[in-house]
């Protein structure tokens, strides 16, 4: 008995249909993935705006240079702003509406650009990956996240009103 031979045609025809599988496979993927992330983000920065009307009003800030969101044991939107008279200043907008905004001037305790450097010279060989003003047990804190030079990734506070270190959780891979 002879056996046919696939034909050169037959051979490609099931290369392109494997690849077009996979290609539509890869496309589910993707586009799950990026579902999941703009709804993750969108959540995360629905309470901004919101926030910013807040600042507005509630506090002496003027004008809104940026809000990020802390997580901590509780989480706030904090905007970033300055105020009539050109000083900068941060308000702790609870995301939580269960209390009172919190409201500081910059010059009531040490600036971002002043705790950075002070992390600086503690970890030279350090790769920070943000840094955060937030407020933990009614404290107003900035927290740094970095990687040390043993690859874990740690989270410090400190207070901000006079720098010293609050709180260290290091993370390790096993």
């Amino acid at each position: 008995m002879k056996r046919q031979q696939s034909s050169p045609f037959m051979r490609h025809r099931w290369f392109r249909l494997v690849a077009l599988i996979f290609f539509i496979l890869f496309l589910i993927v993707a586009g799950s993935f990026i579902y999941v992330y703009s709804t993750a983000m969108e959540g995360k920065e629905a309470t901004f705006e919101q926030s910013r009307q807040q600042a507005l009003q509630e506090t002496p800030l003027e004008e809104i240079e940026s809000i990020v969101r802390y997580n901590g044991e509780k989480a706030y939107d904090v905007a970033v702003g300055l105020s009539e008279d050109e000083t900068k200043g941060m308000a702790f907008v609870p995301v939580e509406k269960d209390e009172e905004i919190t409201y500081v001037q910059e010059n009531d305790g040490i600036s971002k650009e002043k705790i950075t450097s002070i992390w600086k010279e503690q970890c030279q060989d350090c790769t920070m990956q943000s840094i955060t003003p937030g407020i933990e047990n009614g404290n107003v804190i900035w927290e740094i996240t970095y990687k040390n030079n043993d690859n874990q990734y740690v989270f410090e506070t400190y207070l901000f009103e006079n720098g010293d270190l609050y709180e260290q959780v290091k993370l390790s891979k096993k």
